[in-house]
C-alpha cells in the first residue's frame, strides 16, 4: 500500500526529501518516522517529507506508517540508513530431500551479473558449491541449531550476503532473519555456547535470542589517506613474508582484506542531493597486502587529493566491514596529515563505528603531532613500532566471535545485559 521511492544507500547527513509511493484507495495519512520519531504525517499529495539526519554521521532506522481513513494501521515499511546495506542479495532456503538436508541459494543484481564466486559457511566453516540450487549439507546437522551462511561477489564493490537459522526444534520450519554481533570476552575466558547466552541480548527491550557462536573468517577495510604518499617507501623495508614485501602476513590466515581509495566518484543526483561511491579493491588474504598495493591507492589519492573526503570513507569503511557479519576492523593509514577540515570529525566518526561494534585503528608514518581533536593515530616510525600495530590488529580479530541473533535489528541496537557484561563486551 506504501512504498519508498526515495531509497538513501549512501551516508546521509544533513536534510534530505523522502518521496513514497501511497496507494489513496485503502490510505488516507502516513507517518513518517525517524528513529521512532514522527517527523511529518502526509495526508494528500505530494506524499513527500524532508527528513533531517543531523550533521554528524549516526546510524538511523527510517520508517513509514499508512493508515486508513479510519486511523486503522494498514502497512509499515522502513530502511536502514547508515547502516548496511546491500547493492546485491541473495536467499537461502535449507530443505530435505530423500532423507538429506540441502542448501538453496538465490540471489539479485541491479546489472544481472554473473558472480564471480559463490560461498557457503555451515558455522563458519566453508561448504564446497557445486550447484547453488541444491548444496548438499552433512547429514550431522540434523536436531541441532546451526547457522548456514553465504556470499555471493559480484565485483570487488557488489558482494551479497545472506545468513539463515535453522535446526532450532523444526528443521524446515524453524528459518528466520539474523543479526550478527562480535563479542569479546573478558580476559582468557572462553565464549560460552548460545545456549548460555539467554537473556544476555536485547534490542529496544525486546529480547534476542543467540543461535550460533562462530569465529569464521576476518575481514579488515584499509583506507588509505592521500597524506600517505610520502611516507610509504619506508613500509618496504618493513615486509615480513618471506620471498615478498607482504606487510600483513603475521595476521591469520583466516583474515582478508580490501583497500579504500577515500576519493569519491560522484553517483548523480538522488532527490536532490548527491551522492558518492568510494571505489574498493577485491578482497584478498592479508598476506597479499604490499607496500606497492598501498602506494598505487595511495597516488590516485594524492592525484586527487582535494576531493578526498577521508571521514566519509572511514565511516562507509566501517559500514562495510559490519555488512560482511565476520570479525572485522578498520585500519586507516595516514602520512603527514588529513585535511584541516577533515581533523575535527575524527570523534565523529570513532563514535559511529563504535556503535556499529567495529574496531578502528589509526596509523600514522609520520612522527609529526598532530592538532587535539584530529585522529588519535599510532606512530609507527619503526620496523618494530609496526610489528606491534599489526600485533594489536590481529589480536583484537583473534579475540572476536560472532554471536548470530534471531532476528533483524539495526546492530547499533544491541545492548548487553548485566550478566553478559560480566563476561564480556560488544566489539570495539
Amino acid at each position: 500500500m506504501i512504498q519508498f521511492v526515495t531509497f538513501l544507500l549512501f551516508i546521509a547527513t544533513g536534510v534530505h526529501p523522502v518521496k513514497l509511493l501511497v496507494d489513496t484507495r485503502y490510505v488516507g495519512a502516513v507517518e513518517v518516522r525517524l528513529d521512532q520519531r514522527v517527523v511529518a504525517r502526509l495526508t494528500k499529495p505530494p506524499w513527500e517529507a524532508r527528513c533531517d539526519f543531523g550533521p554528524r554521521i549516526r546510524p538511523h532506522v527510517l520508517e513509514a506508517v499508512a493508515y486508513d481513513p479510519a486511523g486503522r494501521e494498514m502497512d509499515r515499511i522502513e530502511q536502514w540508513i547508515n547502516l548496511p546495506r546491500a547493492r546485491a542479495e541473495a536467499g537461502l532456503m535449507v530443505r530435505v530431500v530423500d532423507h538429506h538436508p540441502y542448501v538453496q541459494l538465490t540471489w539479485s543484481e541491479v546489472e544481472d551479473r554473473k558472480p564471480e564466486k559463490i560461498a557457503l559457511f555451515l558455522d563458519g566453516e566453508p561448504v564446497p558449491v557445486h550447484d547453488p540450487r541444491s548444496i548438499r549439507l552433512p547429514d550431522s546437522v540434523f536436531g541441532d541449531p546451526h547457522v548456514v551462511r553465504a556470499d555471493v561477489v559480484f565485483g570487488p564493490h557488489d558482494i551479497a550476503h545472506a545468513a539463515l537459522a535453522f535446526g532450532l526444534g523444526f528443521f524446515d520450519q524453524s528459518q528466520g532473519e539474523l543479526t550478527a554481533v562480535p563479542f569479546v570476552p573478558s580476559g582468557d575466558a572462553a565464549v560460552p555456547g548460545p545456549e548460555a547466552m539467554k537473556g544476555w541480548f536485547s534490542s529496544a527491550g525486546e529480547p534476542l535470542t543467540a543461535s550460533v557462536v562462530e569465529k569464521g573468517r576476518a575481514e579488515v577495510l584499509i583506507v588509505v589517506a592521500a597524506d600517505a604518499l610520502g611516507h610509504l617507501p619506508i613500509l618496504r623495508r618493513w615486509g615480513v613474508s618471506r620471498g615478498h614485501h607482504a606487510l600483513l602476513a603475521d595476521l591469520a590466515a583466516d583474515t582478508d582484506v580490501r583497500v579504500l581509495l577515500p576519493v569519491p566518484r560522484e553517483a548523480g543526483p538522488r532527490d536532490g542531493s548527491q551522492a558518492w561511491l568510494f571505489p574498493f579493491s577485491p578482497l584478498v588474504g592479508a598476506g597479499r597486502i604490499t607496500p606497492e598495493l598501498l602506494f598505487n591507492v595511495a597516488t590516485q589519492a594524492h592525484q586527487a587529493r582535494d576531493r578526498q573526503e577521508l571521514a566519509t570513507a572511514v565511516a562507509l569503511a566501517g559500514v562495510e566491514v559490519c555488512a560482511s557479519a565476520r570479525r572485522r576492523a578498520v585500519v586507516l593509514l595516514l602520512g603527514d596529515r588529513s585535511k584541516r577540515d577533515e581533523g575535527w570529525r575524527a570523534g565523529e566518526i570513532q563514535d559511529f563505528l563504535a556503535e556499529l561494534h567495529v574496531p578502528l585503528f589509526v596509523w600514522a608514518l609520520s612522527s609529526q603531532q598532530r592538532p587535539e581533536g584530529d585522529w588519535p593515530a599510532q606512530r609507527l616510525m619503526l620496523r618494530s613500532t609496526f610489528r606491534r600495530a599489526a600485533a594489536r590488529l590481529r589480536d583484537a580479530l583473534e579475540s572476536q566471535r560472532v554471536v548470530w541473533l534471531l532476528g533483524h535489528v539495526p546492530p547499533n541496537t544491541v545492548q548487553l545485559s548485566a550478566e553478559a557484561r560480566a563476561h564480556g563486551r560488544l566489539a570495539p
